[in-house]
């Protein structure tokens, strides 16, 4: 299951290093709802691993079947409907396709743009259609969904991950895609992006293009080792598009490779995950003057990943040991909890540009999506309570992820399930940041609170 990646492919299916895999109980596929086997795949993401589950849109659906809202909930969202709340769903590229769908996954700082891929129809050769994921740009002012195409040398798949601050560079991957399955093969850039005759690169050298700066100079990402049948991802880089070679930024101290997730919004910070030779992996942060340098404050004996930061680069978050946390050079780490009955984090979590509202999603053992949204008065409740409270009507829409939110925390770009059974981009939008919270704070449902690890805040080791 995929990232900002980033189910099958809602959570961010054009990064396959920031990719979650699931591996489901073998009698999971005596279930009629899941009548198509995943494709099981070798796992160069994660050795030792063994094998991966591409899952099918089938799996997805199976995922979500249980995600419905309360009638408490949906009489706090009747009595409290503001005007000027909206959700939207941001259409397909093809209805055509024998999986349509579009999966939303990154947003311009203004949330009038949101980016991500749709599946559109391909033909076979011997008379049948099959489905290929192509990136997208969608528009407030335009309302509908642009194709910006597969670059030269591409596989005829592509998918998008996050734009630059004015909608003009997009960055993602071109890929192999087949009925509703994605496998990156290259990191890819849109330049002219926001007009109607976009270019598109194929990064040779890259495995993904995760992120991009404000200005879209720089972007980030993670180079890539050739293999057969799938590439291997190798190091975290940074790059000045257009000047000179993909810089890597190597490992941490005994470790074998690193991954690229998140730039800040001046392209100085990068941030990720690698390993460093204590059997498990472990967030990191590179700056030029530092390097790159593991997160300290975090617990010591867990597993950790940095999946975003912020875009004035002082707060980064992401997961340990399953939790959200928010670390930051003067704060510390921050454990920020995880939803009621949530097993894990995904990587498809954003931090707004302060620092103080981020958006993600939960899974559970059960494989059901839990999208959350945390701020620090609040703390964390789910996306299901924050848009009751906000008076959304979601057209019978069900959201399942959140993947991205803009700098003034009014709007929020995801997935749902749509009334015709598909998945489908959307974005929503409240009046104010805080006018979700206060009806939840009154009824009683404000989430999951923040907390220190045992062992004290902690500063770059």
């Amino acid at each position: 299951l995929a990232q900002r990646a980033p189910m099958g492919p809602i959570l961010h299916p054009n990064d396959q290093s920031r990719v979650l895999w699931l591996d489901p109980p073998d009698d999971f596929w005596q279930d009629g709802a899941a009548a198509r086997r995943s494709e099981r795949v070798p796992d160069t993401t994660h050795p030792g691993r063994g094998e991966r589950n591409i899952m099918s849109m089938e799996f997805a659906r199976f995922a979500a079947r249980s995600v419905r809202p309360s009638a408490a909930l949906v009489a706090l969202a009747m009595a409290g409907q503001a005007a000027s709340a909206q959700f939207l769903p941001l259409g397909v590229l093809s209805d055509r396709t024998p999986d349509p769908g579009s999966f939303g996954v990154g947003l311009t700082p203004d949330g009038n743009t949101a980016v991500g891929h749709s599946n559109v129809d391909f033909d076979d050769g011997v008379g049948g259609v099959l489905s290929y994921a192509n990136a997208f740009r969608w528009t407030r002012s335009g309302g509908t969904l642009f194709n910006l195409g597969v670059p030269e040398g591409g596989l005829g798949g592509s998918s998008a991950a996050r734009v630059s601050g004015d909608g003009s560079v997009v960055v993602g991957t071109t890929g192999f895609s087949l009925s509703g399955q994605y496998e990156a093969r290259n990191g890819t850039i849109w330049t002219d992006a926001a007009s109607n005759a976009p270019v598109a690169q194929l990064v040779a050298e890259a495995y993904t293009v995760q992120d991009v700066s404000r200005d879209g100079r720089f972007v980030a990402g993670t180079t890539r080792v050739p293999g057969d049948p799938f590439p291997t991802p190798n190091l975290a880089y940074i790059w000045e598009h257009g000047a000179g070679p993909l810089r890597e930024l190597g490992t941490l101290p005994g470790g074998s490779y690193s991954v690229g997730h998140a730039i800040s919004g001046a392209g100085d910070v990068v941030v990720g995950t690698g390993d460093a030779g204590v059997g498990f992996v472990n967030a990191w942060r590179w700056t030029e003057p530092t390097g790159m340098q593991m997160l300290a404050g975090l617990p010591a004996d867990r597993a950790s990943e940095a999946f975003d930061i912020s875009a004035d680069g002082r707060t980064i978050v992401g997961q340990s040991g399953g939790e959200l946390y928010r670390w930051s050079e003067t704060g510390g780490a921050e454990i920020l909890g995880k939803l009621p009955g949530a097993a894990f984090l995904t990587s498809s979590i954003d931090v707004r540009a302060d620092g103080n509202m981020i958006v993600g999603t939960f899974m559970d053992d059960f494989f059901e999506l839990k999208p959350f949204v945390w701020t620090p008065e609040f703390g964390m409740v789910t996306l299901e309570q924050f848009i009751a409270g906000a008076g959304l009507d979601t057209l019978g829409y069900i959201p399942l992820s959140a993947t991205a939110v803009s700098d003034d925390g009014l709007t929020i770009a995801g997935v749902a399930l749509s009334p015709r059974g598909m998945f489908e981009a959307y974005v929503l939008t409240v009046p104010s940041p805080g006018s979700a919270m206060p009806a939840l704070g009154v009824i009683g449902i404000a989430g999951v609170r923040r907390r220190r690890p045992a062992h004290g805040a902690g500063r770059i080791a």
